[in-house]
């Protein structure tokens, strides 16, 4: 296994566990989608889900994922600098994780199932 994919499957294992912690606690704002004046969101507006970020007041409307496949369910990370999803890329939903302005997307599953789940970001405990 090499360093990239120990990294990688680490990020996952930590998603995973963070899904499960959400399940037994309440945590306070956990699917955050909105982050200093920014909304991330999903739309079919190009006949295809794609991740989109807008300013509060609708300005600067920006697609930042451009793909053909199905990009959907947003969340920013608690400093905002990166936005996890859900992609049906590569054959097969996944879990992705890219910065805040789109750039470098990066599947964070490889697996072949099919995942359902919304991405969140959650602190250790």
């Amino acid at each position: 296994m090499t360093q990239t994919q120990f990294v990688k499957t680490i990020l996952l294992a930590l998603l995973i566990i963070s899904l499960f912690f959400l399940s037994c606690k309440t945590i306070s704002d956990p699917l955050t989608r909105k982050v200093e004046g920014r909304i991330a969101f999903q739309s079919y507006r190009d006949g295809n889900y794609e991740i989109y970020i807008v300013n509060i007041d609708g300005s600067e409307l920006t697609n930042l994922t451009n793909n053909p496949a199905e990009d959907m369910s947003p969340v920013f990370s608690p400093d905002g600098s990166k936005i996890a999803f859900t992609s049906r890329r590569d054959g097969s939903g996944g879990i992705y994780i890219m910065n805040y302005d789109g750039s470098e997307q990066t599947n964070l599953s490889n697996h072949q199932e099919n995942y359902e789940d919304y991405p969140i970001f959650q602190p250790i405990p």
